[in-house]
């Protein structure tokens, strides 16, 4: 890496102590099921309650822009997906990787028209699959499921679609056979199309996000992360026993019907992956799926050496229950 690149890094990650209201980054926050807990802890004030004084969630795009919003803003936290951190830290970013938020990718499925020869795995030979971009999570996925199918990647042709909806408009004109989706898209589209598999009970589980902070942070301000995680995990708890008061909330944020982010909130509960997995975790690490994750993101070129993610990792943050062998 040029020296310029991680002069700036350094720079960017030297995080003055803020006093005062606080703001993270989240991945997709106000869009995706991953960011649905932050807005309970927003609304129902847990993170003061917690110690922190979190006002606002920056929400951004995902990939990369979670990191730079984290570092560039001096923010104290970020939720990101956990290859996007990777990336980060190969570019020279001095992060440390403090939680597990997501356990699974236990909101995607495959999508094909109701009626479609697809019908099963073994229909899936000659078909062409849609996902969204390269190096993306819904790429890694079509990749396991067709080896879960037991093809090759010869088998099946990988048509790069762009987001969610040019999937689904690719697949209704035909120029894609099955489509990856995503909740609370399903649910708010479920009628059009008919799924072939859901992902919690096609793949092995991988985390799909992760909290992480600038070094120096997890360095000089232990007890503002220690508050951050503890909000997160009242909000889960609380969304597992209140359930529809919980809907409300999220509505209000993600512009939904209730009914639909409950129904959301329902299956994403009720139904674990594969191992009786849970989709929204307490913060505690999995190392058996970020294992599968580092391998699957060298199936898809987007991991170009083997990082020692554990070196990553500091559990200090966590309470002793949530503390995980690695």
């Amino acid at each position: 890496m040029k020296p310029v690149i991680r002069l700036a890094f350094a720079l960017a990650c030297a995080v003055v102590p803020a006093a005062g209201a606080e703001e993270i980054a989240v991945a997709q926050y106000g869009a995706t099921t991953s960011a649905m807990p932050w807005a309970v802890a927003l609304a129902k004030g847990f993170f003061k309650d917690a110690g922190v004084d979190v006002t606002a969630v920056r929400a951004s795009a995902g990939g990369s822009a979670d990191i730079r919003n984290m570092i560039a803003g001096n923010l104290v936290y970020a939720e990101s997906a956990p290859g996007a951190v990777i990336t980060a830290v190969q570019n020279g970013a001095e992060v440390k990787i403090v939680s597990e938020n997501v356990h699974t990718n236990a909101n995607d499925m495959w999508l094909v028209m109701p009626d479609s020869p697809v019908k099963s795995f073994a229909d899936l030979k000659g078909k062409r699959l849609a996902f969204t971009t390269p190096q993306s999570t819904s790429e890694l996925l079509d990749h396991l499921l067709v080896a879960k199918a037991g093809l090759q990647n010869s088998d099946v042709k990988y048509v790069s679609a762009g987001p969610f909806a040019a999937e689904l408009t690719a697949l209704q004109t035909g120029g894609a056979d099955v489509a990856s989706l995503a909740e609370p898209l399903y649910t708010m589209n479920k009628g059009k199309y008919r799924v072939l598999a859901w992902a919690r009970d096609t793949v092995d589980p991988f985390p799909a996000t992760i909290g992480v902070v600038p070094s120096e942070v997890a360095r000089t301000r232990p007890e503002a992360v220690r508050a951050i995680l503890v909000a997160r995990r009242r909000a889960v708890e609380f969304m597992i026993a209140n359930r529809q008061e919980s809907a409300e909330i999220i509505a209000k944020v993600y512009k939904l019907p209730p009914d639909v982010v409950k129904e959301v909130i329902d299956r994403l509960i009720d139904n674990p992956s594969t191992g009786n997995v849970a989709y929204w975790g307490f913060g505690d690490f999995r190392a058996e799926g970020m294992d599968k994750l580092m391998e699957g993101l060298k199936l898809i070129n987007a991991l170009d050496s083997n990082i020692p993610w554990r070196s990553l990792v500091d559990q200090s943050f966590l309470p002793p229950d949530l503390k995980r062998p690695l």
